[in-house]
């Protein structure tokens, strides 16, 4: 966040790079993580991961200390992917796909909380969540931008509220 460093992901892991000198250093050793979005503060970053299940995590850059703060639960368990994090640091949104179909999803930074913000389609047959693009905050925090399918299955971008409420979609 501060423009002098940048965290990406390899596939052995998630590392960070100095900007100035070039120093690089492993933060964590997970397959093939991606996603990776700062906490404002840049203490942490959220990724997804495919740990068993397509996951999303919170690492502490100082520590290297991993949280899960999504689980996949039962047959229908969720797949979760492409965090952004918020402008006020205390929730991350990201993208669930489950048997009844693709959510905007909010978790708080500490894994508590999930909750769907809205529901959207994909008119896609296959549908890759390698793809999707994560969400997009609003710089005060109070909405979301993200691209889904409408119901008459054109691609447009949608805008919803923090809250969950107000879900329009603005390219139509």
């Amino acid at each position: 966040p501060d423009g002098t460093q940048i965290a990406w992901s390899g596939a052995e892991g998630i590392y960070l790079q100095d900007l100035k000198d070039g120093g690089l250093a492993q933060l964590a050793n997970v397959e093939r993580p991606g996603w990776i979005s700062w906490s404002p503060d840049g203490k942490q970053v959220a990724f997804g991961a495919r740990v068993g299940s397509l996951q999303i995590y919170r690492l502490e850059v100082e520590s290297g200390e991993i949280l899960q703060l999504t689980h996949a639960v039962g047959e229908a368990a969720a797949e979760s992917f492409a965090p952004a994090w918020s402008p006020r640091g205390d929730e991350i949104a990201f993208h669930a796909l489950d048997a009844d179909g693709l959510h905007l999803m909010l978790v708080q930074s500490d894994g508590e909380g999930q909750r769907k913000l809205a529901d959207w389609a994909n008119a896609e047959e296959i549908y890759d969540p390698g793809l999707q693009a994560p969400p997009v905050w609003s710089p005060d925090g109070d909405a979301l931008l993200f691209a889904g399918a409408a119901a008459d299955g054109d691609l447009d971008l949608f805008v919803v509220g923090a809250d969950g409420a107000g879900l329009s979609s603005l390219t139509n």
